[in-house]
């Protein structure tokens, strides 16, 4: 099913074959096996594919979630109807609003979705880096993380933000400025070499 789905989203973005073999740092009859389920890619992998194909991992998994792109279109044409139902709103909910709060839901939303996309990309960003440094256990802490936030509204993915922009600026829960692999322990705040 996850071949089927890569095959479906590479093609949905107009990309070949090739060129998001390129884009992941593979050969393309790995994206050809992958496609036609010969081989499965690995976690890491599959965020790697996600990130090339601007889709969340658990789009090529099969879990129905928002599709960010058709909601960001819907928002840049104002296309009111579409964006009620990809967001699983009434129709009409929004267009029954009177103007000034029709404009500030719209906002909410733009504001949302763009939030969600820096947060998104910066998860990214993260994972190639543990990528490189081949600490696939911390994947697999990310898998809750990202579970939870698709489940969450507009306002607890606010919440979320908020949350880890306030641990990130807390020094005994960052990777330090030097690149060095230090990570804070399970079980105590102490910082220890892995």
């Amino acid at each position: 099913m996850v071949g089927k789905l890569i095959r479906a989203t590479r093609k949905k973005r107009g990309m070949s074959q090739a060129e998001l073999a390129e884009k992941i740092g593979v050969q393309r009859p790995v994206i050809s096996k992958y496609e036609n389920g010969l081989i499965e890619p690995s976690l890491s992998q599959l965020r790697k594919i996600a990130a090339a194909l601007r889709v969340g991992i658990e789009v090529l998994q099969g879990i129905d979630v928002i599709d960010v792109d058709k909601q960001i279109k819907a928002l840049e044409n104002n296309d009111i109807h579409e964006i009620e139902m990809t967001l699983g709103l009434p129709l009409d909910s929004i267009d029954s609003l009177d103007e000034p709060h029709k404009t500030k839901v719209l906002e909410r939303i733009s504001n949302s979705f763009s939030e969600a996309q820096r947060f998104y990309n910066g998860v990214v960003r993260q994972l190639d880096v543990l990528d490189k440094y081949d600490e696939l256990y911390l994947l697999e802490d990310f898998e809750p993380i990202e579970r939870a936030f698709m489940k969450l509204n507009y306002a607890g993915r606010q919440k979320a933000i908020e949350r880890i922009t306030e641990l990130v600026e807390i020094p005994r829960y960052t990777f330090p400025d030097d690149g060095s692999r230090i990570h804070a322990s399970i079980d105590d705040d102490t910082p220890q070499e892995r």
